[in-house]
């Protein structure tokens, strides 16, 4: 089995479960196949949680770099503003 991310044709080439021996009653057989289809079932919900889980870890660290950012621009203008102000304050005799 593979371990990758399931893509778009990989639902096209999913194939049932191979035909019951004839031995097998029909209450049988459907008991078989439901219980293969529960195992698979049970693959794509796991797969299913780990691109979840990867995604809502992404988007976290996403978030978390986008916050930095801001505050640092925010600390950054501040700043800018401050300089601004002290070069405005300046006596236009003194800058002469």
């Amino acid at each position: 089995m593979r371990s990758a991310l399931l893509c778009a044709h990989d639902l096209f080439l999913f194939v049932p479960p191979c035909a019951a021996p004839l031995s097998l009653c029909p209450l049988q057989v459907l008991d078989s196949e439901k219980r293969e289809y529960e195992k698979i079932l049970a693959e794509w919900k796991l797969k299913c949680e780990a691109v979840e889980k990867r995604d809502q870890e992404r988007r976290h660290d996403e978030q978390q770099k986008h916050k930095e950012e801001v505050d640092f621009l925010n600390k950054h203008n501040l700043s800018l503003k401050k300089e601004l102000e002290q070069l405005l304050s300046i006596p236009s005799s003194l800058s002469s």
